[in-house]
């Protein structure tokens, strides 16, 4: 159901473009869900096929929007990235990584910081191992102290405390052929161990603004 409804969102309330896949993706997607019970097994297997070549095109349409500049489109931005979280996917993954600190949520959380960032969120609802090989990749890259900050959140709220400091340090102790990635795995096992990261995560939006 709650596909059905991601459909429904990206498709009707959002208002995809006519791009040619507009009202009949609305017809198809809980169609082919409905046919994955049918009786005959080439009709199931049709269905299967169908659905995830409407996943396909919804996280596409997904990343389309949340690539969306500009303040007027603030909110439909934020919906989309969010929306990603329920669609596992290395593509975006990546995206999500790329923008973990430029999507700020002004719901303001003093339980979960991290969480006023819609990338965050929506990583986490990914899971592993897509999100953890997604920051990984990242790490090739010179990244902020806030970057780094946020990957360690969304790291400890999948693994957890323990795991997730296991891991990174095993990272730590490979060859992966890069300064920047060596030098972001220090950064942040030494966060995980201090859990002084939290004070980086508003470095580019001050809370005092926001309180």
């Amino acid at each position: 159901m709650r596909r059905v409804a991601i459909w429904y969102f990206v498709f009707v309330v959002l208002g995809m473009p006519a791009n040619g896949c507009t009202r009949q993706a609305q017809k198809t997607a809980p169609k082919e869900l409905a046919m994955l019970s049918a009786l005959d097994a080439e009709t199931r297997s049709n269905a299967a096929t169908e659905v995830r070549v409407e996943r396909r095109k919804t996280i596409q349409k997904l990343l389309e929007l949340s690539a969306f500049e500009g303040e007027q489109n603030y909110d439909i931005r934020q919906k989309a990235i969010s929306l990603l979280g329920a669609f596992p996917d290395s593509e975006a993954a990546d995206f999500l990584v790329a923008r973990v600190a430029t999507e700020f949520d002004y719901f303001v959380s003093i339980q979960d910081p991290a969480g006023n960032f819609v990338s965050v969120r929506s990583l986490r609802e990914m899971g592993n191992p897509v999100a953890w090989r997604a920051i990984l990749g990242r790490l090739h890259s010179p990244l902020s102290k806030q970057e780094q900050a946020l990957f360690v959140a969304v790291i400890k709220d999948i693994d957890g405390h323990d795991v997730g400091l296991f891991r990174l340090k095993k990272e730590l102790e490979k060859d992966h052929g890069t300064i920047e990635m060596e030098e972001n795995l220090k950064a942040m096992v030494a966060m995980y161990e201090s859990e002084e990261y939290t004070k980086y995560f508003f470095a580019e939006h001050p809370q005092e603004e926001r309180f």
